[in-house]
């Protein structure tokens, strides 16, 4: 599973990541099935966002409708700066497919770092390629939510631009001229 992108994107937390993923593999009573590291787009661009699927026997569901989410600080074995974190996203593969099929916003999250391309797989066995399989399937993720002001600039400049295709056709001027 070896790849750059962790390493262009977070060469300061590159070993300490895959470090943290073998770790991982070695749970023996919850089996890792998937290790991604990502970087949403909407969230702190300084820190490092780890996504797994692991196994054992409890497969529950959040009754919250969101995957579960922990954050941590600089430890001796996972050194960072005063403002990074290590945010770490657990699931199962059944509460995944819930996710996704409801739309949860960090599955959601997820699902568009993976299709824009911003993320590294670190591990995967047969179950995460399936979990893998999922998230590149998803349909239909549009960008995140938005706040009032941004979409405000953004309607207002959909209203300048339909304006300004309402002026043209009235002058019978070309509509390519004005957008």
């Amino acid at each position: 599973m070896a790849g750059t992108w962790t390493a262009n994107r977070f060469p300061q937390f590159e070993q300490a990541i895959r470090r943290l993923t073998d770790q991982h593999r070695e749970l023996v009573d919850e089996p890792l099935h998937l290790a991604v590291s990502y970087l949403p787009a909407a969230r702190d661009q300084q820190d490092i966002f780890l996504f797994e699927v692991i196994g054992g026997p409890g497969q529950s569901i959040n009754p919250d409708r969101d995957l579960f989410e922990v954050t941590f600080a600089a430890t001796s074995g996972f050194p960072m700066g005063p403002n990074e974190q290590l945010h770490l996203i657990l699931t199962n593969l059944r509460e995944l497919e819930v996710a996704l099929e409801q739309d949860w916003p960090l599955a959601n999250e997820v699902v568009r770092a993976i299709r824009d391309g911003d993320y590294e797989v670190l591990w995967k066995d047969d179950v995460g390629e399936r979990a893998l399989a999922m998230l590149h399937r998803k349909p239909g993720v549009g960008p995140p939510p938005m706040d009032e002001p941004t979409a405000w600039l953004y309607q207002a400049t959909a209203d300048r631009q339909a304006a300004e295709r309402f002026v043209a056709d009235e002058a019978g001027t070309d509509r390519e001229k004005a957008t």
